[in-house]
């Protein structure tokens, strides 16, 4: 049972359909507001524990504890998660649980560990996603040995979620020949559906590329060991135009969190600043709609930057929890950092595809979003409408799907920082 939330923004969210040709329609965010609302009693995970140079009390060096990846599933019993981080010197990924989502009780040793020296995650493990397949869970994660072009991508397998025991052939998807992941493969999402594994997950193209391009790739699996990259790859692209030291054939989108709701893919994803969201109805042809998280949210503690969203469904909304990181000035400081967490009710029709040229959407108007509290209806209902669309009977395939958020809009933050390598200059190195 989910206990109560207090203090969350009070929104009003309104549902709407629109009919776009030759692709996927989805009505996005108010311009200048975000989707989500932090939690005012951020981080939820606060364990950055610093520690300074030799002999210096001001001089950051870094540190002894903090966590900044998650992955979360939710149960009829409260939620279970997966964090990478360190804790007292110790690195790995931990397991922890909760009642609420937001109060976790975290172990105290890592239930993952780096690898023996000299192999593929001998250095770092970070980045889980975890799903059930039924049986038994199986923990998707990034790994490296010290060097960028080492990072791939590994699992392991538990029967309770705890004890877990990787593949004994990791990494099972490494950068290839493909100009997408040339360089590097990491940060999976993996969702498990109908005998399928489906696998979102951050490619970096070549270093002698003519034009940076970090993007979100996808591939399939039948046992979720032996992958297939989708030939059409990458699906999701964000452009840097406008960004101060980019170009505008730049790119970077990283970090997907991918669920499922009412039949359609909704993915949460960084742009090395903020936490953005995408619709699919078909795991590959993405619409970026708009912004989930600015920095600065619910105060200082992560004005310098929102990354590594982890989404889980929760009645008629998304939970996201979230790496949120502090600007500091001067820059030796030891910025604030933790996990905080996000309500997003972004809804999303549910669709009946009647003919090749018409489709019905079946979709519940939600009027009022609850500030007290997390349950299984965070929304009240106060409509059901059904909606026949006539599409253009020259194009094969409609979606539509929403959320068209109006409420209150919080401005967005500032001029947008440097991203991707410089914004990586003030984390925690991954390596």
């Amino acid at each position: 049972m989910q206990k109560p939330l207090s203090g969350l923004v009070l929104a009003v969210v309104l549902l709407g359909a629109i009919l776009l040709q030759g692709g996927a329609t989805v009505v996005g965010a108010t311009p200048g507001a975000q989707a989500c609302y932090e939690f005012a009693g951020n981080p939820v995970v606060n364990g950055s524990q610093p520690y300074f140079a030799a002999g210096n009390s001001t001089e950051f060096a870094g540190y002894s504890t903090l966590f900044d990846g998650i992955s979360v599933v939710t149960s009829g019993s409260g939620y279970s998660a997966w964090l990478a981080g360190t804790l007292a010197n110790v690195s790995g990924i931990f397991h922890a649980t909760s009642t609420n989502g937001i109060a976790w009780s975290i172990g105290s040793s890592p239930v993952l560990s780096t690898g023996a020296g000299g192999s593929w995650d001998s250095v770092a493990v970070y980045s889980p996603s975890v799903v059930y397949n039924g049986t038994g869970y199986m923990m998707y994660f990034s790994g490296s040995e010290g060097t960028a072009q080492s990072r791939s991508i590994g699992v392991a397998f538990s029967a309770d979620g705890v004890k877990w025991v990787p593949y004994a052939s990791n990494p099972i998807i490494k950068g290839g020949s493909e100009p997408y992941d040339a360089y590097y493969a990491r940060f999976p999402s993996v969702i498990y559906e109908n005998g399928t594994y489906e696998m979102w997950y951050t490619g970096h193209n070549a270093l002698n590329a003519s034009a940076l391009s970090v993007t979100i790739n996808y591939a399939t699996s039948k046992d979720g060991v032996h992958w297939t990259k989708y030939s059409g790859n990458p699906v999701l692209t964000q452009s840097l135009a406008g960004v101060a030291g980019f170009t505008a054939n730049d790119s970077f989108a990283e970090y997907p969190s991918v669920i499922r709701v009412n039949g359609a893919y909704v993915m949460f994803f960084d742009n090395g600043t903020s936490v953005k969201y995408a619709f699919a109805a078909n795991a590959t042809s993405w619409t970026s709609e708009g912004v989930a998280l600015n920095p600065g949210g619910a105060g200082p503690w992560d004005n310098g930057s929102v990354l590594f969203p982890a989404a889980a469904v929760s009645g008629s909304a998304e939970m996201v929890w979230f790496f949120g990181l502090e600007a500091t000035n001067p820059p030796y400081l030891a910025p604030v950092q933790g996990i905080g967490l996000a309500i997003c009710p972004l809804e999303v029709f549910s669709m009946t595809q009647t003919s090749t040229t018409t489709q019905t959407v079946t979709f519940t108007r939600y009027s009022t979003y609850t500030s007290t509290s997390i349950s299984t209806s965070i929304a009240t209902a106060t409509a059901t409408q059904s909606v026949t669309v006539v599409s253009n009977p020259n194009a094969s395939f409609f979606e539509v799907a929403t959320a068209f958020v109006i409420g209150a809009a919080i401005a967005l933050a500032g001029a947008v920082a440097m991203i991707a390598f410089r914004l990586r200059g003030r984390m925690p190195p991954k390596s």
